[in-house]
């Protein structure tokens, strides 16, 4: 009998083993899909990943994109100034990722720039003495001058990539809800075969706690590794407010990563004392009998 009992228990071990690994696979898939959604896919993990550094690197890199065109020109550097705020930098981003999220074309209003530095152009021309009046060769130098440098505004606000991370996300806001009902259906299933696996509810509860620890010590190794080694820090992005949104981007998913796994971890935990208390229910009720 006794002969009997073992290699079917030990056939049970294995399984029980086996369907712990792929709840280990499908949890931390879970996990990952969440942190997608909430890390990258949505506009509003985009814009957080925006703060005054990011716009301070797009103010400068418009100012010296602007000079770089100024310069040739004849026209004084000094029409630049005080034309571009950080204040509508970060309004016209924002208006421009909400926009391409939701699928929508969108150009920002530039109005109260362009005709800021139109004015501050007629003045340095007036200032040379140089007739400014409509119609005149100075105004439509004047009038091409901020065409040019109103482009160079418009391009810097949009973020490299905007476009293939909307199409990307549209895609992936259908997919998620379904993915995720069927990953967590797929879990449940992975849960009931273990716990049919076994008389008593602790013993197949310890798998479910090593699915648990299994997929939080995947979850926080990895971004723990990568945020240690840094590597990103030496991507070779430009401009360099782009690379400070890339490196913005990547942080924020690791962070959300290693929240997910030390969540995994207290569940972990939390279905290791339940087990331990039942087997003591268990342990007590054989003394008792």
């Amino acid at each position: 009998m006794n002969k009997d009992v073992k290699p079917k228990s030990r056939a049970r071990t294995v399984v029980s083993y086996v369907f712990s690994f792929f709840l280990a696979l499908d949890t931390m898939a879970i996990a990952l899909l969440v942190v997608l959604n909430m890390g990258l896919f949505s506009e509003r993990s985009l814009i957080s990943a925006l703060d005054e550094t990011y716009y301070t690197y797009v103010k400068d890199y418009i100012e010296t994109q602007a000079e770089y065109y100024t310069l040739p020109t004849g026209i004084k550097a000094s029409v630049l100034d005080e034309v571009f705020t950080l204040e509508d930098i970060q309004i016209n981003t924002n208006r421009i990722i909400t926009n391409s999220i939701n699928g929508n074309s969108f150009t920002p209003d530039v109005s109260k720039e362009r005709e800021k530095l139109l004015a501050n152009v007629k003045a340095s021309f007036a200032t040379d003495g140089v007739e400014t009046a409509e119609g005149t060769e100075a105004d439509a130098v004047a009038d091409s001058y901020v065409d040019e440098i109103m482009k160079i505004y418009t391009d810097a606000l949009k973020i490299p990539g905007i476009d293939a991370i909307s199409n990307v996300q549209n895609v992936f806001s259908k997919a998620f809800p379904i993915a995720l009902v069927a990953l967590i259906l797929l879990a449940v299933a992975f849960v009931l075969i273990i716990v049919r696996l076994h008389h008593y509810l602790h013993r197949s509860l310890r798998y479910v706690a090593y699915a648990c620890g299994g997929a939080s010590l995947m979850l926080l190794v990895v971004p723990a590794i990568i945020q240690v080694s840094g590597f990103y820090y030496g991507l070779h992005l430009e401009p360099q407010y782009f690379y400070y949104f890339v490196v913005s981007m990547i942080e924020r998913i690791l962070r959300l990563t290693l929240i997910a796994g030390a969540v995994m971890a207290a569940a972990s935990v939390v279905v290791a004392l339940i087990c331990g208390a039942l087997r003591q229910d268990v342990s007590s009720g054989h003394r008792r009998s």
